[in-house]
């Protein structure tokens, strides 16, 4: 199965910028609603109708995993211990996600899309 993108954009550096500082911009909010917007999405809907996102919002305890996993680096048994939960409740958790959206939290690329999903329904709704 390849990677699935919900948005694609180009980000502009300067060359004299630092490395750091290029990849921290990446991921600003800024950054990701600019490229948002350069895509040309005329409303939110074309990503919040991505397969099944609206059931994943709809889910707090789900929502709030997620919230949690990131607060806790992606770490499983600090996640687990935070949250009160066994692991494997935690792991049950974070497969229903990719099952409900198609993207595994615990591989980065997927913790990015997934934040910068979460990060623009914030903004817009």
């Amino acid at each position: 199965m390849g990677r699935k993108k919900l948005f694609a954009c180009e980000i502009n550096f300067d060359e004299e910028q630092p490395i750091k500082s290029k990849l921290l911009s990446m991921f600003s909010t800024n950054n990701i609603v600019n490229c948002f917007n350069e895509n040309n999405v005329d409303s939110y809907s074309e990503v919040y109708d991505y397969p099944n996102v609206k059931m994943l919002f709809k889910d707090d305890e789900l929502i709030n995993t997620i919230n949690s996993f990131y607060n806790n680096s992606l770490n499983i048994t600090l996640t687990a211990k935070a949250m009160f939960l066994h692991r494997n409740t935690l792991n049950y958790r974070l497969d229903k996600i990719k099952k409900i959206i198609g993207f595994d939290i615990r591989k980065f690329e997927d913790a990015v899309t997934i934040h910068n999903l979460i990060v623009i329904h914030d903004m817009l709704y």
